[in-house]
């Protein structure tokens, strides 16, 4: 496939067997052009491979994959109601093969491993992008090392560990942990798969495919409004990016609004946004919203830069609300997702309140991760009964529920 490597900062290029992560002339993110034509892309969806044409590897045929993206696009019209909106459709990611949209970038960031012959993987994470690499890693057969801050409950690593990686726990913030990874990255030239583009750029190339999918559910179209968690921020980068590339080969005639959702105890993109500030480092995340209590996005930039360019907008949200939506999400529409990954309905709900989405909108929500990693925080209060194993008693239980 033909593509070029490309700096943002110095406009330096370099061609695709470079193996470069960032700019050597000025330290800046590396980004790519591609020689696609819209016939090279496909036009009635499918699995991330297929849009192998936008996606910056030499042998795509060699993809490392585990089936990966090709999500269900649903309608969530009780959801919809609930919400106050007109139309919802939810992007369900939880379906990739490790339960999020993180499959993605570590499908391709695993597959250029290969290509640029590193001889292992190391990656910073908080929840999901170490399990996902670690799976990838796996089924390429290269060593995987795995960094998580120290406070990282044990099933957030165990998925990992069940994949073959090598997991330490690193006192600090997340932050720390790529920052930890990008020297082991230096110093025994492992491929660095950390989603943020300034130490691997590949990952927001993955992310794109979503907005990609979308399009092509959308019937060449898009609706009012995407809404997206926003922890580091390159996912919501990514879709961005993918959506200025579908008006540029002409699939749609105009993008929709972003709408950029963190968790009130970690929100300092947010509060960029809303006081018109540079982004800061935001003390002590507390949110139930794990995998988004990152305290310094460091794609950060390209979001508030989709944001303005989209005409979108930035809400936080209270973990009260990331519970009872994360609740709602699966009782109305049979959808199980981590309290991250539901953030985006979250902060749809958010929007509406405050007169951001109106009430005749169309919004098409990011769900990013399954519920299955947070299956504790649904146990159902008083809803559990120890019954005698006899037919009346089993009659009665089921008249007092009705």
């Amino acid at each position: 496939m033909s593509f070029r490597l490309a700096c943002y900062r110095c406009n330096e290029r370099w061609g695709a067997e470079a193996p470069l992560y960032r700019c050597p002339k000025c330290e800046g993110r590396l980004s790519f052009e591609y020689s696609a034509a819209s016939s090279d892309v496909p036009a009635d969806g499918g699995r991330m491979w297929e849009y192998r044409a936008l996606l910056p590897v030499m042998h795509p045929e060699r993809a490392v994959t585990l089936g990966e993206g090709g999500t269900p696009f649903l309608p969530a019209p009780k959801l919809a109601g609930w919400l106050g909106v007109d139309r919802l459709f939810l992007k369900d990611e939880t379906r990739n093969p490790t339960g999020t949209y993180k499959d993605r970038p570590a499908s391709l960031a695993v597959t250029r491993a290969l290509e640029l012959n590193a001889p292992g993987i190391v990656v910073a994470s908080d929840g999901n992008t170490g399990p996902a690499t670690a799976a990838y890693s796996a089924r390429a057969g290269l060593r995987c090392v795995l960094l998580m801050p120290g406070a990282t409950p044990p099933f957030r690593y165990r998925q990992a560990q069940a994949f073959g990686a090598s997991v330490a726990l690193v006192s600090g913030t997340v932050n720390d942990c790529i920052d930890r990874a990008a020297e082991i990255a230096e110093a025994a030239g492992y491929h660095h798969t950390t989603t943020a583009t300034i130490h691997n750029p590949y990952q927001m190339e993955a992310a794109k495919t979503i907005a990609w999918e979308m399009v092509s559910a959308w019937d060449g179209e898009a609706p009012d409004w995407v809404a997206v968690p926003v922890g580091g921020g390159g996912l919501l980068a990514g879709i961005w990016r993918g959506f200025r590339e579908a008006m540029d080969l002409g699939r749609i005639r105009k993008a929709p609004r972003l709408l950029a959702v963190q968790a009130e105890g970690c929100a300092p993109l947010v509060t960029a946004f809303r006081d018109g500030t540079a982004i800061s480092v935001w003390g002590a995340p507390s949110t139930v919203a794990l995998t988004i209590g990152v305290p310094y996005p460091l794609d950060g930039d390209l979001v508030l830069q989709a944001l303005e360019e989209s005409d979108g907008s930035a809400v936080a949200v209270t973990d009260s609300s990331l519970t009872l939506v994360t609740r709602r999400l699966a009782e109305l529409e049979g959808v199980l997702a981590e309290p991250t990954g539901a953030a985006s309905v979250a902060g749809v709900l958010e929007a509406r309140r405050q007169g951001l989405v109106e009430e005749t909108a169309a919004v098409i929500a990011v769900i990013t991760g399954t519920g299955m990693k947070t299956i504790e925080l649904f146990g159902a209060d008083g809803a559990l009964k120890a019954l005698p194993n006899r037919r009346e008693a089993i009659l009665e239980w089921l008249e007092a529920i009705r």
